[in-house]
């Protein structure tokens, strides 16, 4: 019986097969970017020491190709060229190729991103790098069209095969640059902190913003939480109006803008425009899950129920289309169907009217920003009637349900999950549903069960491989858990997954944690700066800073400490790129308060407390004393305190919440 149903398992594959033209060995893999292009005529490869090997006995130039599932350009160059037989005429016969998926291998597109910045002056994605047959890289793009890259290949093969000294000593100084820009230098005198250094940075942070529509100034903008995030602290500690009008600025124009799917919610990862109009409409579970917290702490802030609209249905969102069965969360969903980019998101004015009745009706409600000659982005005019309006986006929603959908990359990474915990537990601050918090415990215990002894970038993968990013982002979760749920595991967890950190990524030398593990790579990285996701660095300085408050050991504030010391540097020369760095520094150049509640009320009453945005006061609660040394000797079973202290101070203990934020002294 087995030997017939293997017999059928191997006609049914070999049919399938059948139907394509060409495979080759990417057709092995899990990913689904890889997938995409097993079927190209070009001898596509993964990344493996034996691609290597094979151009180093053919002497050959190597094609490293990194893109990503929902990476529009990706899928645009790959049906201009990487479809095209005349272009793998050229690149079978002189190159070996090799394509990797960014987001199973984050430490390699690290690597090249740093050279095509260091060639090009900027990134992006699809990342195209043609190195010498040991990987040192010896040219580095985006997008080409088919001519030109054609044309880059022949120029830089003819170059190799002609003069390979010259593509060998062009090679050597650009991976030096890649070096150089990797290293960083440990500052052996000490430097304090202080809030003129802070103060100055923001001046020169100012100088970028756009004071009409938020954001940065440019015409693409991305979202960027991490810098959200430490200017609503920072504005809120400084009393910095411009920076706090700023902040509100960005955040209202992004949630009624295009770049937010009003009818499906959560947030396209940029837009092509300063108005934040038109997007580029993939979907992305790390900026969705960032984005969540960054709304829930404004809501409050503002007490804005926009803000709170949009965190609710972003989180709504991620649960209807991400959420796999396996309990972990989907990473991206793409732009594109064979419709056309974005045809799932946009709306001609015929099918407006045809949904939702007369279209000067529909005008009343939404903006409608051109993203061809016959369809629209949808925006929210801000006076829109609350309920008449999302009477009209279930309408839509519903219509557009009957569309054909665009792919979801089905892989589930530890990192962006890891986010995604973060964000539930911002909303059960914010909106103190309980759902929110048993859905952060659910998938902490899914991402890192009690059994595991080590954490894996993509859980359900063969690939085995685990970055810096995926234990900065759970330690940071397990921390938010813990300060949420008061259950004294996760503050321990926190404290496990910390320690394999250190042993796994931290190099004393440098004081810093490397990203990845690899060793064959041209060099290891640091990274220290925030792009859209935040620093790993910064984070794991974060993390070390609150369990020492947690736990009383001095050695994490001596590591937090000595990290941000290393990093302040360019944390202050680039403030808008560093300011997970930045947002640490605040716990030390303004008070810091450990408000510690304890007693059997202690839930109800840090509920309370949280109504209040209270940035630079770190808040735990027990209901019995005994989750961790914050509650020692501080347990009465006849009455709940909350203790107010500041480093090794403490204020009188009081029992009502409203004495709490006024032993607090936190402007507001």
């Amino acid at each position: 019986m087995m030997r017939w149903f293997f017999l059928l398992f191997t006609l049914v594959n070999f049919a399938q097969e059948q139907q394509f033209k060409y495979t080759n060995s990417l057709i092995e893999e899990e990913s689904a970017y890889l997938l995409d292009h097993a079927h190209n005529p070009i001898n596509w490869q993964a990344w493996s020491e034996a691609a290597f090997k094979q151009a180093q006995e053919e002497s050959k130039l190597v094609v490293i190709s990194i893109g990503y599932a929902s990476c529009h350009w990706c899928h645009v160059m790959a049906k201009e060229s990487f479809e095209d037989e005349e272009v793998a005429q050229v690149m079978n016969a002189n190159f070996v190729s090799i394509k990797v998926d960014r987001e199973e291998r984050p430490d390699i597109d690290q690597v090249y991103m740093t050279a095509l910045q260091l060639i090009k002056g900027e990134g992006g994605w699809p990342l195209n790098v043609i190195a010498l047959p040991d990987g040192r890289p010896l040219y580095a793009g985006t997008y080409h069209s088919k001519s030109q890259w054609i044309q880059v290949l022949d120029k830089l093969n003819q170059l190799y095969k002609n003069h390979p000294e010259k593509a060998i000593a062009f090679a050597d100084n650009i991976t030096k640059g890649v070096r150089r820009a990797a290293l960083i230098e440990p500052d052996i005198e000490s430097t304090s902190f202080v809030k003129s250094d802070i103060a100055q940075a923001l001046d020169t942070w100012k100088k970028q913003w756009d004071s009409e529509y938020g954001g940065n100034t440019g015409d693409q903008k991305f979202m960027l939480p991490a810098s959200l995030s430490f200017l609503m602290d920072y504005a809120v500690l400084s009393n910095d109006a411009e920076a706090l009008r700023h902040l509100e600025r960005t955040l209202d124009a992004t949630a009624s803008g295009g770049v937010y799917d009003h009818v499906g919610g959560g947030f396209f990862r940029y837009a092509t425009d300063r108005k934040w109009q038109i997007p580029h409409f993939e979907k992305m579970l790390y900026d969705n899950a960032q984005l969540v917290s960054v709304y829930a702490r404004a809501y409050r802030l503002f007490k804005k129920e926009a803000y709170k609209n949009v965190a609710v249905q972003t989180l709504q969102f991620m649960e209807n289309e991400l959420k796999s069965e396996s309990g972990g969360f989907k990473s991206s969903i793409r732009a594109d169907t064979d419709e056309g980019e974005g045809a799932f998101y946009t709306w001609t004015k015929n099918e407006l009217e045809s949904v939702l009745g007369s279209f000067a009706e529909t005008e009343d409600y939404f903006e409608l920003y051109p993203f061809t000659a016959e369809s629209h982005v949808l925006g929210i005019k801000s006076s829109a009637p609350g309920t008449q309006l999302q009477n009209k986006l279930s309408k839509l929603y519903k219509t557009r349900a009957e569309r054909s959908r665009p792919l979801t990359d089905d892989k589930i990474i530890t990192s962006w999950n890891a986010l995604l915990i973060t964000a539930y537990t911002e909303a059960y601050k914010a909106f103190q549903e309980d759902h929110y918090l048993t859905k952060a415990e659910q998938l902490f215990t899914f991402l890192a069960p009690s059994d595991t002894k080590e954490l894996s970038h993509i859980p359900a993968s063969q690939q085995n491989g685990v970055y810096l990013e995926d234990y900065a982002y759970l330690i940071r979760a397990a921390l938010d858990v813990y300060l949420t749920s008061g259950k004294m595991l996760y503050s321990e967890k926190a404290a496990e997954l910390y320690n394999q950190a250190q042993d796994l990524f931290f190099e004393p030398s440098i004081g810093l944690f490397r990203f990845g593990q690899s060793q064959n790579l041209l060099t290891p990285i640091y990274k220290t700066d925030d792009d859209v996701m935040p620093s790993p660095n910064g984070l794991m300085a974060l993390s070390a800073f609150e369990l020492s408050k947690i736990t009383g050991q001095e050695h994490y504030r001596n590591r937090a400490e000595d990290m941000l010391k290393i990093i302040k540097p360019k944390a202050f020369q680039y403030p808008a790129n560093y300011t997970s760095a930045l947002h640490v520094q605040l716990g030390y150049v303004y008070p810091y308060y450990e408000c510690v509640v304890v007693g059997n009320e202690a839930e109800t009453r840090t509920k309370e407390i949280w109504n209040t945005y209270l940035p630079n006061v770190l808040i735990a609660f027990s209901k019995t004393g005994k989750d961790g040394p914050l509650f020692e000797n501080r347990y009465d079973p006849e009455e709940t305190y909350i203790y107010v202290c500041q480093e090794t101070f403490c204020k009188l203990p009081t029992t009502t919440v409203s004495e709490a934020l006024k032993q607090l002294e936190t402007p507001q």
